[in-house]
């Protein structure tokens, strides 16, 4: 339940912040990205409801591809706090990022 809070606040900083419109801030904050990670495994497994479980899945796929999703992820991965969930998703989005890395030769 708490997990499921943090998602909803997450989703309403990020409406709130994109409602001020400022060129420096998006909806996607590196805030609001910390709070919906946490949120991540509760609403991906345990939601009842198949349309935030969808809209989790794909707020993931967009934050793996998103350049902030190193710093968030490091920052994710250095709280103590985080349950193993929550870090074997940070975890998880780098492997995606480092795999995706061009080869020089």
């Amino acid at each position: 339940a708490e997990a499921i809070a943090q998602f909803k606040e997450a989703v309403q900083v990020g409406r709130h912040v994109h409602s001020k419109k400022q060129p420096w801030d998006s909806p996607f904050t590196a805030y609001a990205k910390v709070l919906r990670i946490r949120a991540l495994p509760q609403a991906l497994h345990h939601h009842p409801e198949a349309i935030v479980k969808k809209q989790a899945e794909q707020w993931l796929e967009r934050f793996q591809e998103d350049v902030e999703a190193w710093t968030v992820c490091d920052a994710v991965l250095h709280d103590p706090t985080n349950t193993p969930e929550v870090n074997f998703m940070s975890a998880q989005a780098l492997k995606r990022k480092v795999v995706q890395l061009p080869m020089f030769c």
